[in-house]
């Protein structure tokens, strides 16, 4: 028996964020080195960026039902291989319309992560204990911004900037690999001790209740609260992961070394703010 199986499993649903955020900085981290390889101008790299939210914004709206009718462990199991394979396109492609196409992939697959993660926290924890499962859950995206800066500036310098996509993007399987050798219903998993499977089945017991329909969410203002607040953020946090790495290095005279070496820094912060949140 595993003990507190329960936050293990949170942290396999961290690292999947903490892989999302892997693959899509990437980019961010080496738009200056591919804009100059490949004689992109800045509206050419906004372009790149707008095909992979518009992807994004799509899946977003459908990826809660993909998850609801293939199950948590399927769902992360098809969509995390398909972002990681996304993020390996990158490293292949030579052109606009060929990193448009990368990013379109990569922003349909990866919106998945996200109603897959807290359908797997609701599976798993106790209702007192989701706030900080999703918190930490949550962290990874902060995290995978954290590592992608030092950790992607370094295999660019040391093997170029395609071979960062490619070793990036197949990073991605090994997480997969855990997942599927070790994820499984509380019901049943073999390593989940009584007591705590007692725990975990009280706890959603208490939760209590059938699932409201989307008709009966659309009228409660708490929904349109939690859409505001992302409308609100979302465009702030795309904003900084998206174009501040590029800022630093055309406008402030950061070299990719020097990226690698201080760019990390706001978004380890963030991550501590992800986990002490929640």
């Amino acid at each position: 028996m595993v003990p507190r199986l329960r936050f293990v499993i949170a942290g396999l649903l961290c690292l999947a964020s903490d892989s999302t955020y892997l693959d899509r900085q990437a980019l961010s981290v080496l738009a200056d080195t591919v804009k100059r390889d490949l004689s992109l101008s800045a509206a050419d790299y906004a372009d790149i960026n707008s095909a992979f939210l518009l992807a994004y914004m799509v899946m977003y709206l459908v990826g809660g039902w993909i998850v609801d009718r293939i199950g948590t462990r399927r769902s992360f199991l098809l969509f995390a291989s398909a972002w990681s394979l996304a993020t390996m396109a990158h490293g292949l492609v030579s052109s606009l319309r060929g990193f448009q196409g990368a990013r379109l992939l990569l922003g349909a697959t990866q919106p998945v992560n996200f109603p897959a993660g807290v359908r797997a926290v609701a599976e798993w924890f106790p209702m007192r204990e989701r706030a900080l499962a999703i918190g930490l859950f949550n962290a990874g995206t902060a995290l995978g911004s954290t590592l992608a800066v030092p950790i992607v500036s370094a295999v660019a310098l040391l093997a170029g900037w395609r071979w960062a996509f490619v070793i990036v993007g197949a990073s991605g399987f090994l997480w997969v690999a855990a997942w599927a050798l070790f994820y499984r219903l509380p019901k049943d998993h073999p390593r989940l001790g009584e007591d705590e499977r007692r725990l975990i089945d009280e706890g959603r017991e208490a939760a209590g209740g059938r699932p409201p329909r989307l008709a009966a969410l659309a009228r409660m203002k708490e929904t349109w609260g939690c859409v505001a607040a992302r409308v609100f953020t979302d465009p702030i946090t795309y904003f900084l992961t998206l174009w501040v790495p590029l800022y630093l290095q055309q406008e402030r005279g950061f070299s990719l070394t020097q990226l690698g070496t201080l760019g990390w820094v706001p978004f380890a912060v963030y991550a501590l703010g992800m986990v002490a949140s929640g």
